[in-house]
């Protein structure tokens, strides 16, 4: 059966997340309070022009408007400094686990509306500043494995957004498949991202594994202006530049599986991603480098995200983890005398494990992003 059919099973077999509820649409909440706000505005403008002056009463107009304006913009930015906070520490503060995955949802599509705005085609935009920071931050906190040594060599480099990122328990969870494992990713990082910053924060320490996982942030901070097609090279370029690297034997390419609420629009962007990249990497001289982790059929109980429905807990990593290990020591068994692993497959293969539904997928809410 091919990936891509699997991957239309796959789904179908979603299908079922749909039936809790349909929440509406943010930003038609935030039109809905904005025709408010600005009609409260010229209700307050009308009474002081009529009982002051003309002057006054477009002056009362503009600081309703705009006090708002400021005071929702406020808002955002603590809202989302404690959202980022409460991933980094695995512990939501009252605000954000109260406001529930709605307002996170909803919270996020105007952060990224706003960062968008500013993207232009130079390297210089917001977006790429905010991922050099992430990808700083997480070199950082690299250098101080072992005792602020860094990573051993040949260790295995977990290369990826916040799939990796988040994954606290990452070291703890695949010591069975290698001692020496060291998480490289970097929350709400694109493939370019990674292409720019993969040597300080994976080849500088010289892994013999690299496990890769991307692409959902360039469809969410590009939209429609993103294609599979474009997505697929770039993670080419990306496992062109890693391979090149001497002391880089194989390339894992991880397929996660999808999140409660994505879209159905964003998940057949993934599929056809996916597939794509796949198709270059048989076709391409990388096709014994690289070895395909797919785990798109599982799928996890609410009770294994967060509060915002994307991304796993310590649980969820942990039962993912457990899906995981059998996969790759399969095609990579690690060889305790020799202190590596060792390439048993003929070539690359896709490692699929067998069909296992974790909870209870009628639990889930509808995709929404």
């Amino acid at each position: 059966m091919s990936t891509m059919k699997d991957g239309l099973l796959h789904h179908k077999r979603h299908e079922s997340w749909k039936k809790s509820h349909k929440p509406p649409n943010p930003w038609y909440r935030i039109g809905v309070i904005g025709i408010i706000v600005v009609a409260i505005a010229i209700g307050v403008g009308i009474i002081l022009a009529y009982n002051v002056s003309i002057r006054w009463g477009i002056l009362g107009g503009v600081i309703v408007v705009g006090g708002t304006f400021c005071i929702s913009f406020t808002f955002l930015i603590i809202y989302m400094f404690l959202y980022g906070d409460g991933l980094d520490t695995r512990s939501m503060p009252p605000l954000v686990e109260r406001g529930g995955f709605l307002l996170n949802i909803s919270a996020n599509r105007v952060c990224r509306f706003f960062l968008t705005c500013f993207y232009n085609p130079c390297d210089c935009n917001i977006v790429n500043m905010i991922m050099a920071g992430e990808a700083d931050k997480t070199a950082q906190e690299i250098a101080k494995i072992n005792d602020g040594n860094g990573p051993e060599p040949l260790g295995v480099c977990w290369l990826g957004d916040s799939e990796f990122t988040f994954w606290h328990n990452l070291r703890e969870d695949m010591i069975s498949f290698h001692p020496n494992n060291f998480n490289a990713g970097f929350g709400g990082s694109r493939i370019i991202d990674m292409h720019r910053h993969v040597d300080k924060l994976c080849l500088k320490w010289d892994p013999e594994i690299v496990i890769v996982h991307g692409g959902g942030n360039d469809f969410d901070f590009s939209g429609e202006d993103v294609s599979p097609e474009d997505t697929s090279e770039a993670l080419m370029q990306l496992f062109h530049k890693i391979i090149a690297h001497p002391s880089v034997k194989r390339i894992g390419y991880f397929l996660s599986s999808r999140r409660p609420i994505y879209k159905d629009k964003k998940w057949e962007y993934f599929i056809k991603k996916q597939q794509l990249t796949i198709d270059e990497i048989k076709a391409s001289d990388l096709s014994d480098k690289i070895e395909i982790f797919d785990l798109r059929d599982m799928m996890h109980p609410v009770e294994d995200f967060l509060m915002d429905r994307v991304h796993l807990n310590d649980e969820g990593h942990a039962a993912k983890a457990k899906v995981l290990l059998p996969l790759m020591l399969k095609v990579w068994p690690f060889d305790e005398e020799l202190g590596t692993t060792t390439n048993e497959s003929e070539g690359s293969v896709t490692s699929k494990r067998d069909s296992l539904e974790i909870g209870n997928g009628e639990e889930c809410v509808e995709p929404l992003i």
